[in-house]
């Protein structure tokens, strides 16, 4: 081990700490969490197209990157297809360029490759240019996921960010940052360590690491509690309690900004998206009424999404139950052919199918409450061929709608 010593009077302060204030800070890591359905992913790429592009940022503050600087997105959840419809979505008329081909959805991308690993080992990765634009899209290779893989591994981590420096990229957003972690992100001990040589790395890289960060049913980040305490910034989302159109935005931790400065809120308007007129999200601070703080609409998210596990517990109770002895099968809410004889098609026919999305979920979907209260049963049937499917039967017939309903309660608000 070697000691590295450093005279004050040689250290340069940094003019510009942020690459967006008061939310992103520069040669950091900032997560981006909310429950999903508030619009993460599109306020992201907007937000690396603003940087990109050296446009005003959404608080009407100046980018903190050069314009021409490359940002790129990391994603296995959004394909390469995804990411450029999205794209030009936001970003359909570029302000430089009137001839420019952003709004052709179905123009092939350009592809060139980074390699992990050894020659022997080596893995391609696509990487989207979209346009004349300065933002890319890797799909992961297999050395970034998995539970002992990832940024948990020095090499891996390392390897990635050089190749990623190398191609001149300043930016990157993980969606969601924890599939690149390993299995460090359920461990508080692992999380700290990896969290902070990935701070050192990203100094020595002059890199800025957005990730997207999931909620769980009590509203609070996946994983160890000390996923927030690990990185430098948090912002928070959250959608209107009145109108789910309208999404919140709010920096939740930030070191040396002013509780004031924290406080604003920002707020834009899904319907804006797309707009011609318009490039980009439309942000818009009177869309936020300041009698309703950012703590009653997250709270009121967490109800709601309460609410309707329970409707949807009922309404699915009922089915099985008139179902008789025979059960029911779940069917597929994915499709939207017609599944007689399910439990999917039964709810899309009493007016439920925008519920049966949550049928499945696990733990707080229908079947798994209802599962772990003893109402159902699962019984595996036989197909045609030599596989077998589950079906769904009531496992007692005395139970009361009021203890049903009084149960459902119960069981959820734990």
């Amino acid at each position: 081990m070697k000691l590295q010593f450093t005279d004050i009077s040689e250290v340069k302060e940094d003019k510009n700490p942020f690459i967006w204030y008061p939310f992103v800070p520069k040669n950091e890591c900032t997560i981006l969490v909310a429950n999903g359905g508030v619009g993460k992913t599109y306020f992201a790429l907007d937000v690396l197209g603003r940087l990109s592009n050296g446009i005003t940022m959404p608080n009407k503050m100046d980018a903190g990157l050069k314009a021409g600087s490359k940002t790129v997105m990391v994603s296995s959840e959004t394909d390469p297809k995804e990411f450029t419809k999205r794209l030009t979505q936001l970003f359909g008329k570029c302000p430089s360029n009137n001839n420019c081909a952003c709004s052709d959805v179905d123009k092939e991308p350009v592809v060139s490759s980074l390699e992990f690993g050894s020659e022997e080992e080596s893995q391609v990765v696509n990487k989207t240019a979209f346009n004349k634009h300065l933002i890319t899209h890797i799909t992961p290779p297999v050395e970034m996921l998995g539970k002992d893989k990832g940024f948990a591994d020095r090499n891996t981590r390392r390897s990635f960010m050089k190749q990623i420096a190398d191609f001149g990229d300043k930016v990157v957003l993980f969606d969601p940052l924890k599939s690149y972690l390993g299995n460090a992100y359920a461990s508080q001990h692992k999380l700290r360590a990896v969290m902070e040589e990935l701070s050192q790395d990203l100094k020595e890289f002059d890199l800025t690491f957005i990730g997207i960060w999931h909620l769980n049913k009590m509203g609070k980040v996946q994983g160890t509690t000390e996923v927030k305490d690990s990185v430098r910034s948090v912002v928070r989302m959250a959608n209107n309690l009145e109108d789910e159109r309208v999404s919140f935005i709010q920096v939740e931790k930030a070191n040396n900004v002013p509780t004031d400065v924290k406080e604003n809120i920002l707020a834009f308007d899904k319907n804006s998206l797309g707009k011609k007129a318009i490039f980009g999200l439309e942000y818009n601070p009177d869309l936020y009424d300041s009698n309703v703080t950012m703590e009653e609409h997250i709270k009121g998210a967490k109800k709601k999404v309460k609410n309707v596990n329970i409707q949807t517990a009922q309404t699915v109770l009922d089915i099985i139950t008139l179902a008789g002895s025979k059960g029911i099968l779940l069917g597929d809410w994915r499709s939207s052919k017609n599944q007689k004889n399910t439990i999917v098609q039964e709810m899309r026919n009493r007016g439920f199918g925008n519920l049966a999305r949550y049928i499945a979920k696990k733990q707080t979907g229908a079947i798994d409450t209802l599962t772990r209260r003893g109402m159902i049963e699962k019984v595996l049937v036989k197909n045609s061929g030599r596989g077998t499917r589950p079906l769904y039967r009531l496992a007692t017939s005395e139970v009361s709608n009021a203890e049903i309903s009084e149960g459902l309660i119960r069981d959820l608000e734990l």
